[in-house]
């Protein structure tokens, strides 16, 4: 979104909602899973180097390969009146355990002498910072914990 806009979510039901510069309705983003948390963490930022701000959700209570409240993070885009998850499978923990609730806290802040900006995610006594990310960058670099 390269105007202003009001994001608010819901994490009860798994929605959130991003209201446009002028427009009477917000448009509503959400995911199939239930019980995710989805919206509980919110922050957007330039990940790409585009100029255009990705919208980054955070889902800490995602089940993820079974295991439970892992949790996930989703990254948006904005692009001909919709938001779209830029990959396929959201972010997560390589090898989740039980109540990890990955996606409980986000940050996008810039990094290094180029301003590059980092997403920052937090997580239960953990946190990770994503220098590049799968669709936005060539590698997926994590370093934290």
């Amino acid at each position: 979104v390269t105007q202003a806009a009001l994001v608010y979510s819901a994490p009860s039901i798994n929605t959130v909602y991003v209201r446009l510069p002028g427009a009477t309705d917000p448009i509503a983003i959400t995911v199939p899973t239930t019980g995710s948390n989805f919206g509980y963490a919110l922050a957007a930022g330039d990940l790409d180097g585009d100029d255009v701000p990705e919208l980054v959700i955070g889902a800490p209570k995602s089940d993820i390969d079974g295991t439970t409240d892992a949790g996930a993070v989703y990254i948006s885009r904005y692009a001909a009146g919709a938001f779209t998850q830029i990959a396929t499978d959201p972010l997560r923990v390589s090898s989740p355990s039980a109540s990890d609730l990955f996606g409980k806290s986000l940050a996008i802040a810039p990094w290094g002498k180029t301003g590059q900006n980092v997403l920052v995610v937090g997580a239960e006594g953990k946190v990770f910072t994503y220098f590049r990310l799968p669709g936005l960058y060539d590698d997926d670099v994590r370093t934290g914990r």
